[in-house]
Protein backbone atom coordinates (compact mmCIF):
# COMPACT_ATOMS: atom_id res chain seq x y z
CA UNK A 1 0.00 0.00 0.00
CA UNK A 2 2.92 2.36 0.64
CA UNK A 3 4.25 1.93 -2.90
CA UNK A 4 0.74 2.42 -4.34
CA UNK A 5 0.17 5.64 -2.38
CA UNK A 6 3.62 7.04 -3.22
CA UNK A 7 3.19 6.18 -6.91
CA UNK A 8 -0.02 8.24 -6.85
CA UNK A 9 1.95 11.16 -5.41
CA UNK A 10 0.68 10.94 -1.84
CA UNK A 11 2.98 11.61 1.09
CA UNK A 12 3.11 8.66 3.46
CA UNK A 13 4.32 8.50 7.03
CA UNK A 14 4.93 4.84 7.87
CA UNK A 15 5.90 3.83 11.36
CA UNK A 16 7.26 0.68 12.95
CA UNK A 17 9.33 -0.40 15.90
CA UNK A 18 10.57 -3.55 14.15
CA UNK A 19 13.78 -3.29 12.11
CA UNK A 20 12.52 -5.63 9.35
CA UNK A 21 9.36 -3.56 8.90
CA UNK A 22 11.38 -0.34 8.76
CA UNK A 23 13.54 -1.86 6.01
CA UNK A 24 10.45 -3.03 4.12
CA UNK A 25 8.92 0.45 4.38
CA UNK A 26 12.08 1.97 2.87
CA UNK A 27 12.05 -0.54 0.00
CA UNK A 28 8.56 0.63 -0.96
CA UNK A 29 10.24 3.75 -2.40
CA UNK A 30 11.93 1.69 -5.11
CA UNK A 31 9.00 -0.60 -5.94
CA UNK A 32 7.27 0.24 -9.24
CA UNK A 33 3.80 -1.18 -9.65
CA UNK A 34 2.34 -1.94 -13.08
CA UNK A 35 -0.82 -0.21 -14.30
CA UNK A 36 -2.66 -3.48 -13.63
CA UNK A 37 -1.27 -3.64 -10.07
CA UNK A 38 -2.35 -0.05 -9.46
CA UNK A 39 -5.86 -0.74 -10.78
CA UNK A 40 -6.26 -3.89 -8.68
CA UNK A 41 -5.23 -2.09 -5.50
CA UNK A 42 -7.49 0.86 -6.30
CA UNK A 43 -10.42 -1.55 -6.75
CA UNK A 44 -10.09 -3.05 -3.25
CA UNK A 45 -13.04 -2.39 -0.98
CA UNK A 46 -12.17 0.40 1.41
CA UNK A 47 -14.83 -0.04 4.08
CA UNK A 48 -13.53 -3.12 5.82
CA UNK A 49 -10.58 -5.28 6.68
CA UNK A 50 -9.02 -7.58 4.12
CA UNK A 51 -7.60 -9.76 6.90
CA UNK A 52 -8.87 -10.31 10.40
CA UNK A 53 -6.01 -9.72 12.83
CA UNK A 54 -7.47 -12.15 15.39
CA UNK A 55 -4.68 -14.51 16.28
CA UNK A 56 -2.14 -12.39 14.40
CA UNK A 57 -1.82 -9.62 16.97
CA UNK A 58 -1.78 -9.47 20.73
CA UNK A 59 -5.18 -9.13 22.39
CA UNK A 60 -5.85 -5.79 24.06
CA UNK A 61 -7.36 -5.61 27.55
Amino acid sequence: MLAWAMQLGYSVIPSSTKRENLASNLLAQTLRLTDDDMAQIAALERNGREVSPEGLAAQWD
